[in-house]
């Protein structure tokens, strides 16, 4: 590099500086790939809102139709008119949780129907069906699901 013409061959030695630098940027991109745990995976669900890297969501909302990582999410637990919206696990098809019929989220379980509905269906569609709140339903079926698992990994 620095154009110098050599009669004899040198003795070339290693550059320490360079060495160092880049034993610490290998260092430095263990580390990284170490705290990548936050970083989205194939088959978990991205936030809609980062835009460089893509954390893994925490939350979904049903109003907003938006998955949010960590970060993205802290409006809705402290603002008070986002604190109204339907927050779920996250799920990637949002659009699949909301009711066609009336584009609302569905935040019922008619348990005749064994169907989620919004809160439209009972007044309109469903008027003598029993229902519970959807989130209630979503957690006994998950439960059952995990002792399900536990039992069949035994």
């Amino acid at each position: 590099m620095c154009k110098e013409i050599f009669t004899n061959r040198p003795d070339f030695r290693v550059n320490t500086f360079i060495s160092e630098m880049v034993a610490e940027f290998r260092q430095s991109a263990q580390q990284k790939s170490s705290s990548s745990s936050l970083v989205s995976k194939p088959g978990k669900v991205p936030c809609d809102v980062c835009t460089e890297t893509k954390l893994k969501a925490l939350k979904s909302c049903l109003v907003c139709l938006t998955s949010y990582c960590e970060t993205h999410l802290e409006p809705h637990l402290t603002k008070p008119g986002l604190k109204r919206h339907q927050l779920i696990d996250p799920v990637e098809n949002l659009e699949d949780w909301i009711c066609t019929k009336h584009d609302k989220p569905l935040e019922l379980f008619c348990k005749t129907d064994q169907t989620c509905v919004c809160t439209l269906c009972p007044l309109l569609d469903h008027k003598t069906h029993e229902f519970v709140p959807l989130i209630e339903e979503y957690e006994k079926k998950r439960q059952s699901w995990e002792i399900q698992k536990l039992k069949s990994s035994r």
